[in-house]
């Protein structure tokens, strides 16, 4: 037994030892403490804001559901015709109401390129929000159709008679798809029969002539932007209002004119209303029974943003009743949608300013099928 006593201050520093070492084993249960008390309150945070936002969509439904299925809206479709999975997107205007029969204006890309391009090209959408109609931008068909994820955007064309392979070598029906989409549409009760349109970029505006040649009871009026007549044989069921629409500065439509007179001369088939832009609205004003030469009219127009704008039209007088062709020169434009985007880098810039969209609609609004 040792003599010796601690001395007070050696058993102070003892006591503090042990209490520094059960610090050191209590420090990763407060840690751990800590991060459960962060976790918790995440998730509840997390939890109350899905509820929050839960009951604000129920609370909507309820109170404003006419105001909330009239908003604009686009969306994509499907259709399977022919073995062939096809696609379309649907843009309803602002203030649309499902159980009112609306106008439906088809709209086709340009070679290669796709609903979206065109959709982003025309402005189509904002003009249609302020006419109110329905507005369906369908997919053509392309060399990767049946690849995953890549068929439905790469070099997309349509089959518009001579013109455009592989669609034209495939024989793609195009026609039975397009009027697949105004079947559904009717079924649904969202289009009025007697008041569809078809209206074209390039190669677009070319199919939608053909549909004018082919389908005359399936549309009351067509617009061509930039596109020939279809280098086909051309005899409409009916009569069809069509309205032409170049650019002075379009080298591409010249081309592509060109091309059709080649090919008429090397076949001995003589079409030459698929040679000009003239030509063609020689051909609709005499399908139309549209009597005298057209005259050229400079006319001013006023773009929506009170941008002002002069084109030269051209048209016929006499037509029959309810029945109209135009053709409008566009100064300075170049092979792009007249007061439209870019859709790439690499597309020639638009005539700006110009409220070709509008005009459009507004062609279509004064004419039903007969």
């Amino acid at each position: 037994m040792s003599l010796i006593q601690p001395r007070p201050a050696d058993r102070g520093d003892r006591r503090e030892t042990d209490r520094r070492a059960a610090d050191r084993r209590s420090a990763p249960r407060r840690a751990d403490d800590r991060v459960g008390r962060t976790l918790r309150r995440v998730a509840w945070s997390t939890l109350a804001a899905a509820a929050t936002v839960v009951l604000l969509a129920i609370v909507l439904r309820v109170v404003w559901p006419a105001q909330l299925a009239s908003m604009p809206r686009t969306a994509r479709h499907t259709l399977v015709i022919g073995g062939r999975t096809r696609s379309y997107l649907l843009h309803h205007p602002a203030g649309w109401d499902a159980e009112q029969p609306r106008p439906l204006v088809l709209v086709f890309h340009g070679h290669t390129g796709d609903a979206r391009d065109v959709r982003y090209e025309s402005r189509m959408d904002e003009a249609a929000d302020r006419a109110g109609v329905l507005v369906a931008y369908p997919n053509g068909t392309g060399p990767l159709d049946g690849v995953p994820l890549l068929r439905q955007r790469v070099d997309l064309t349509w089959n518009a008679g001579a013109c455009c392979d592989p669609a034209v070598r495939d024989r793609v029906d195009d026609e039975a798809f397009v009027a697949a989409i105004v079947r559904e549409l009717e079924r649904e009760g969202s289009v009025d029969p007697r008041r569809v349109y078809a209206a074209g970029f390039s190669i677009g505006g070319t199919f939608a002539l053909r549909l004018a040649c082919d389908r005359a009871t399936l549309v009351a009026a067509v617009a061509d932007v930039e596109g020939t007549m279809p280098d086909v044989p051309c005899a409409p069921a009916r009569g069809v209002s069509v309205l032409l629409v170049r650019g002075s500065d379009d080298d591409e439509l010249r081309a592509d004119l060109a091309e059709n007179r080649a090919r008429s001369d090397t076949t001995g088939v003589a079409r030459r209303f698929a040679d000009s832009m003239r030509g063609a609205l020689r051909f609709w004003a005499a399908r139309d029974s549209c009597a005298g030469a057209p005259v050229p009219n400079e006319q001013r127009v006023r773009a929506a943003d009170g941008t002002r704008w002069r084109w030269t039209a051209y048209a016929p007088n006499g037509c029959t009743p309810g029945l109209a062709v135009r053709l409008l020169v566009v100064p300075g434009n170049p092979h792009a949608w007249p007061g439209g985007r870019r859709p790439s880098l690499f597309s020639p810039r638009a005539a700006p300013g110009v409220p070709l969209s509008d005009s459009v609609l507004a062609f279509f609004g004064v004419h039903s099928r007969l």
